[in-house]
C-alpha cells in the first residue's frame, strides 16, 4: 500500500483444498505449501506458496494463489502494487504473469 495513512492490509489468505478429494467431509488443508504467515495490520506482505501437491497443471487456465484483504483507514487513494519476484513452472521455466496496477479508494 502506498499510501499507508489511507488504508492497510489487514489479512493474506491462502485457498484450502480438501484432505482427502475423495471424502469431502474429510477437513481442509492448505492448497499450496511454504505459505507464509502475516502480522497484520501492514502496508506491506510478502507471499510466497508452492504447488506441491500438484494443483497447477498446464492446462490451468487462471490459478488463484492468495487473496488480500484491505482496510480502509481515511478517505483518500492509494495504489496497491504487486510485484512478481519469481514465478517458475515444473521444468524451472519462467512465468511471467500479469500483475496490473490497482488503485483504491477510500470514502
Amino acid at each position: 500500500v502506498d499510501e499507508p495513512a489511507t488504508a492497510e492490509i489487514v489479512a493474506v489468505n491462502y485457498p484450502k483444498i480438501p484432505k482427502d478429494p475423495e471424502n469431502p467431509d474429510s477437513g481442509l488443508v492448505p492448497a499450496f505449501a511454504l505459505a507464509l504467515p502475516l502480522d497484520v495490520p501492514t502496508f506491506s506482505a510478502r507471499m510466497q506458496v508452492a504447488d506441491l501437491s500438484q494443483m497447477i497443471n498446464p492446462t490451468s487456465d487462471e490459478v488463484l494463489l492468495a487473496t488480500v484483504k484491505v482496510r480502509g483507514i481515511a478517505p483518500g487513494t492509494t495504489d496497491l502494487r504487486v510485484v512478481v519476484t519469481r514465478v517458475d513452472d515444473d521444468d524451472g521455466q519462467p512465468v511471467n504473469p500479469p500483475a496490473p496496477p490497482i488503485t483504491l479508494t477510500v470514502q
